[in-house]
């Protein structure tokens, strides 16, 4: 099944291990462990694995089933043909981003594996690679892989899920034949060919898209498609070979071949089958344009059905994006939109309350109040009465100078000038450098006669060096509050 290709070198052992060196780069060949998880060496007295299989025999031997998983070490650049075929135990493969090819028959009847991840770097896949692998369930391709080989995927059975990568051009054919529990199918643009009987008997399959790239459609492509209900063309009409839909046609109700407005090369029936025209869809997008715009990508107004358009709102000077409204109110700036019906969006801004420039007044305020720069800082205010942050804190700094400097114009005292104030039976004094409160309690019987009851002094300790304010206010209970009587607040400095 496999072509044979000749090794430049003698094979050499290294434990468990057979390899064959090339311009200084090591080949796997062989493997005589006791299998379950594998991980492949990186290289040999400092030689590094390049490449995993001779293109001739497996090196597990085949049929192999003492191999549960393996790890490819990173710098590998090739598994080669055949390399872990009929590994009929193994569960899970980790492709490093360094695999450039999966060659023919790689993983063939790899009849326990569940889930392929194809990393990026991959380009391509060959025959046969994962053929048989019963038990494959998801399949992702990475964004280089650009070609699929004959028959890469065919007879997975149980696979149910696949995403191709962007990048792809070929499908090859019967490379997912028999995929017999998948059940839609996304093409994506990339794709231009569809090979014969690339997608043939994917029984399960009720919807189909396909990308606008295609422009060839192999003998049953789409065949034995049992259960297919639509089949959507996102772009002109492909050439094809005889008959893209074979045994297809007899699904009930049959099928429906959609095209997409404005496309090319349709008429009213597509390779014996009957074709329905999908209108355009209409984007509507608003915004206030003395606040800020709206750009779309791709542009226009109406978009086939599927197209994601990605839209961006544009806030002008002074203002800020705030969310979206109408058919959608995320706020993501960009948001993307799929149009999968009429939609219609309005992009909403508001006052810009950052403040880029630092100097207290938002960009809002600078740009559209005082039509100032908010790239650069003011020194000054642009309007009489209104204080900049830096104006602020040094009319701050100079004002308690001042006070400091002239307490008495200011009806305050120093300590050293500090006098008794009384309010009611209170009063703050000063004892031995310290602020004390001494209030005294009467006792009545007939609220006209009063005696003294008792006398309570209370030192006010902890004072700051700064000016400190002091205000006498009633005890609130948990159950009432009383606003401080008028004229009962005190206020001298400390300290």
């Amino acid at each position: 099944m496999f072509a044979g290709v000749s090794v430049n070198s003698q094979t050499n052992t290294s434990g468990v291990w057979q390899y064959t060196v090339s311009s200084a780069q090591a080949t796997i060949t062989g493997y005589t462990g006791s299998g379950g998880a594998v991980t492949i060496p990186s290289d040999f007295s400092g030689v590094p694995v390049r490449k995993i299989g001779n293109d001739n025999s497996p090196i597990f031997g085949r049929p192999n089933l003492s191999v549960i998983s393996i790890t490819i070490p990173n710098g590998v650049g090739s598994i080669g043909a055949g390399a872990f075929a009929e590994c009929g135990n193994l569960v899970s493969v980790t492709i490093p981003n360094s695999v450039t090819n999966i060659l023919t028959g790689a993983f063939v009847s790899c009849s326990s594996l569940t889930n392929v991840t194809i990393p990026n770097s991959v380009t391509s896949i060959g025959a046969s690679a994962f053929y048989s692998c019963y038990k494959l369930t998801n399949v992702t391709l990475g964004n280089s892989v650009t070609s699929i080989g004959t028959g890469a995927f065919g007879d997975c059975t149980n696979l149910a899920s696949v995403t191709l990568g962007n990048s792809v051009t070929t499908i090859g054919n019967d490379a997912f034949y028999n995929c017999s529990r998948l059940t839609s199918l996304a093409i994506p643009n990339s794709v231009t060919n569809i090979s014969d009987f690339a997608f043939h008997s994917c029984s399960s399959v009720t919807n189909v898209v396909v990308g606008t790239g295609v422009s060839y459609l192999g003998y049953g492509a789409f065949g034995s498609m049992t259960r297919l209900q639509s089949i959507r063309f996102s772009g002109n009409a492909p050439s094809y070979n005889t008959d893209p839909f074979y045994d297809s046609y007899y699904t009930t109700p049959p099928f429906i071949l959609y095209y997409t407005q404005g496309t090319t090369g349709w008429g009213s029936t597509f390779a014996g089958r009957q074709t329905t025209m999908i209108s355009n869809l209409s984007l509507t997008l608003a915004s206030d344009l003395n606040k800020g715009s709206i750009v779309n990508s791709p542009s226009g107004n109406s978009f086939p059905l599927g197209t994601s358009v990605s839209v961006s709102a544009i806030p002008l000077a002074g203002y800020a994006f705030t969310a979206w409204s109408g058919d959608s109110t995320s706020t993501n700036n960009p948001l993307v939109l799929v149009m999968n019906t009429n939609k219609a969006v309005t992009a909403n801004f508001g006052p810009d309350n950052g403040d880029t420039d630092g100097d207290g007044l938002s960009n809002y305020q600078e740009v559209i109040v005082f039509n100032t720069n908010p790239n650069q800082p003011e020194t000054n205010s642009p309007v009489a009465g209104l204080y900049l942050a830096s104006q602020y804190q040094s009319n701050r700094a100079g004002g308690r100078n001042e006070v400091l400097g002239s307490p008495n114009s200011y009806g305050l005292f120093n300590s050293n000038q500090m006098l008794d104030l009384k309010f009611g039976g209170m009063v703050v004094g000063k004892t031995n450098n310290q602020l004390v409160l001494t209030y005294q309690i009467n006792q009545s019987t007939n609220l006209t006669n009063w005696t003294s009851y008792r006398e309570e002094s209370l030192v006010i300790t902890n004072t700051p060096a700064d000016k400190m304010f002091l205000r006498i206010l009633p005890i609130q209970s948990n159950s009432e509050s009383y606003p401080p009587p008028p004229g009962n607040d005190a206020y001298g400095p400390g300290g």
